[in-house]
């Protein structure tokens, strides 16, 4: 997936309306203000969404995320409590 891809499922989801209500940022700031595990994740998730063409993700497990990320299940956890902050 790439990023145009990824900023149209953004802009097609219907809370993507409330989310930008809430926060005056474009995909672009949003994706900026993300860094390391937290972009990580967050492409994860996206990258779910549009290969199962839904606004509801498959089923993501920790260990596949620890896998994927090549990193600790509280460094996931603490990136997830992270993106909640942020109204992701």
């Amino acid at each position: 997936a790439d990023l145009n891809q990824i900023k149209q499922l953004i802009e097609d989801s219907a809370s993507f309306d409330a989310f930008k209500s809430k926060v005056n940022l474009s995909i672009e700031d949003l994706l900026i203000q993300l860094t390391g595990h937290q972009k990580e994740l967050f492409i994860i998730i996206l990258r779910n969404l549009i290969e199962h063409k839904s606004l509801v993700t498959a089923p993501i497990y920790p260990n596949e995320l620890v896998e994927k990320l090549a990193t600790s299940l509280g460094t996931i956890k603490n990136a997830v409590r992270r993106l909640e902050a942020k109204g992701i």
